[in-house]
């Protein structure tokens, strides 16, 4: 029992960040397949996090390769950031 509510519990932090995400990258003008500025980058890179750690892998492979391509350095300040 314990596991399961603690898999619930960690999907919907997930579905909670994908959500906050969303948010962002619309008040941001980002459409779906639209461009991706540097500025969007660092939010679809944490949306495709979160997408991948959700289940959704290919939605979230996407999301990162977009964003790398915008920004090819966000991967070293992520890692960086979580090595702090």
């Amino acid at each position: 029992m314990t596991a399961r509510v603690s898999f619930i519990s960690r999907r919907a932090q997930y579905d909670e960040a994908i959500a906050n995400y969303d948010t962002a990258l619309r008040k941001l003008g980002y459409e779906e397949g639209g461009k991706v500025t540097r500025e969007l980058a660092h939010h679809l890179y944490g949306r495709g996090l979160a997408r991948r750690k959700k289940g959704d892998v290919l939605g979230g492979t996407v999301d990162i390769t977009q964003a790398k391509t915008a920004r090819p350095e966000l991967v070293e300040d992520y890692e960086s950031y979580f090595k702090q």
